[in-house]
């Protein structure tokens, strides 16, 4: 009798371990990225992989999800998830998801590719362009492809090259001269007869900050700078200078937001829209104490640079002043 129930006991224990090692199994299965996470994203997005392939769209996106909450600095899991928003002609999902990923990871090759195609895909060359330049760029390291073999970095340049080309040319809208009393600044310019005046555009300048430094008001500062800079330019009398609001409204259209920040070869293809001769653009730098402000007026033609001057200043009283100063060498150079 006692050896019958010991046996009994046994068996049941046994069965009861048996059915919680298969539940636990079962439940292991059913949330595998959950479990692995903490070891790192890379085995849950591969399984985030497996069900997109499957189709298992849901599934995938669950994953995804959280593999973003917890590495919000993984492009891989960002850019699969703006895919299947692409794929599934949410251009607007799709753009949010990486406009976001992008101001974590700026310089993931993955995502600016992935951008440069959706501005595309919205017949928005011109940002495609620096979306491009910027994918081209990148040096990431962690950066890998999900497309699977259909992205030809080659070919969508050439596309949106063809596009851009299809877009249509403005006419220029000049500011008014300005007839004030010379200052002593304007002194110094040099007398060009109106059909040699240079039709230019003054875009906002870019600002680089030493490691550390809260960049937001020398963002602003940027379009301070050009403002006073496209004042100035007109004030030369040496000058055909577009309007600001025309300019705004180019980079509006092209997805640019208000007093962005370009780069040059991007910046050359704003002044091909608003068909200019020359585009003046710039960077802020901070040094220590100081703020070093470099112009450069581009040739729209050739990308080359037609003249080039930095100056420097300390507080924003001595602003107008630099700017000035700046006006003045650019002009200088220009018509040597």
């Amino acid at each position: 009798m006692k050896n019958s129930l010991a046996l009994f006991l046994f068996s049941f224990v046994l069965s009861t371990l048996s059915v919680g090692f298969l539940q636990n199994e079962v439940s292991a299965q059913k949330r595998p990225a959950k479990n692995k996470l903490k070891d790192g994203p890379e085995q849950p997005f591969r399984i985030a992989v497996a069900h997109y392939k499957k189709n298992e769209l849901s599934k995938a996106e669950q994953i995804l999800n959280k593999i973003t909450e917890m590495y919000p600095q993984y492009p891989p899991a960002w850019a699969l998830m703006a895919k299947m928003h692409h794929e599934q002609q949410d251009l607007k999902g799709a753009k949010k998801i990486v406009y976001h990923a992008l101001k974590l990871n700026p310089h993931s090759r993955l995502l600016n590719f992935l951008a440069a195609k959706i501005l595309y895909k919205e017949n928005k060359p011109l940002k495609a362009m620096e979306f491009m330049s910027r994918a081209n760029n990148s040096s990431d390291p962690d950066d890998h492809e999900i497309d699977d073999g259909e992205t030809n970095i080659e070919e969508m340049q050439k596309q949106i090259a063809s596009a851009f080309s299809q877009q249509t040319r403005s006419k220029p809208q000049f500011c008014t001269s300005q007839t004030n009393e010379s200052a002593d600044w304007q002194t110094q310019l040099p007398a060009v007869h109106n059909d040699k005046k240079l039709k230019i555009a003054v875009l906002p300048f870019q600002f680089k900050a030493m490691a550390g430094w809260q960049d937001t008001a020398f963002t602003q500062t940027g379009n301070v700078i050009c403002d006073m800079l496209t004042t100035s330019m007109v004030q030369t009398n040496c000058f055909l200078v577009v309007e600001r609001q025309q300019l705004d409204r180019v980079m509006i259209e092209q997805d640019f937001e208000m007093g962005e920040a370009i780069e040059q070869s991007t910046a050359v293809k704003v002044g091909e829209l608003i068909g200019v001769d020359a585009i003046i653009v710039g960077v802020l730098t901070q040094l220590g104490s100081q703020t070093e402000i470099d112009g450069r007026l581009v040739n729209i033609q050739s990308g080359q640079i037609i003249s080039a001057s930095n100056v420097n200043y300390s507080s924003l009283e001595q602003l107008r002043t630099a700017v000035n100063s700046l006006t003045v060498s650019i002009t200088q150079s220009a018509y040597k």
